[in-house]
């Protein structure tokens, strides 16, 4: 199922380190079958992309049990067209 995850915790970010780190993060699920479902992870994000509180993620979970969730997949960015003939 979809749904959105809203972020109630999260571990600090740790300083002078760069990829990928662990953080600890909690927060509800609310999707179709859900309402303010409390869950609790560790998991790995680069440190670029660590969240904060109040930030709002897209999620997967399983109807059958919201505490087996993930981030939900992202689109790709768009593709620039192919270049064309250059005009002077």
């Amino acid at each position: 199922m979809q749904g959105q995850l809203l972020v109630t915790g999260v571990s600090p970010r740790p300083d002078g380190v760069t990829g990928e780190q662990f953080v600890t993060i909690t927060g509800v699920i609310n999707g179709p079958t859900v309402d303010e479902h409390v869950v609790y992870q560790r998991l790995a994000v680069d440190v670029d992309q660590w969240p904060t509180m109040s930030q709002l993620f897209p999620v997967m979970y399983s109807p059958k049990n919201p505490d087996n969730w993930r981030f939900a997949p992202t689109a790709a960015p768009p593709q620039a067209p192919p270049a064309g003939p250059e005009i002077y």
